[in-house]
């Protein structure tokens, strides 16, 4: 008759390979999690002159008129998944576009909107992706156009 016996260290190797499945776990959270871009994007002022917009964490509008908008993202990884673009006007969106899964790119999304100022302008991708930061690739062009005279 075969007799039971456990070793001690059967229980030390149980201990040993729990606590290394919970730090593997989360390694791989924190890799996946890691390094991902806001939402919303955050825009840099290339013209010195912010008379009519100010850029601080959304961009605030200073002065009312009409703007022609351009607005181009493009990813830096992989466009596999489909990704959403949106340009907001305080809580209402105002432009839409998809990324192209070939070109990681909106293309030109342009429209000519009236506003107000202390509206505020923000862009957002969903699902969270990594921006391709460079000024040709991604950018929010503004044209300002004063309202007519009375």
């Amino acid at each position: 008759m075969p007799h039971h016996t456990h070793h001690p260290l059967v229980y030390v190797l149980l201990l040993w390979i729990s606590i290394l499945s919970i730090i593997q776990v989360a390694f791989i959270t924190f890799y996946l999690t890691a390094g991902h871009h806001s939402v919303k994007i955050k825009w840099v002022s290339n013209n010195p002159d912010t008379t009519p917009v100010t850029v601080k964490e959304d961009l605030i509008i200073n002065k009312d008129g009409h703007y022609f908008l351009n607005l181009q993202v493009t990813l830096n990884d992989s466009c596999k998944e489909r990704h959403t673009i949106r340009l907001f006007v305080d809580e209402n969106i105002i432009l839409q576009g998809q990324i192209n899964t070939e070109s990681c790119s909106t293309g030109i999304l342009s429209k000519v909107w009236g506003l107000r100022a202390q509206q505020k302008l923000k862009v957002t991708v969903e699902p969270v992706a990594f921006i391709n930061k460079t000024e040709f690739l991604t950018h929010l062009d503004m044209i300002y156009i004063p309202l007519a005279w009375s």
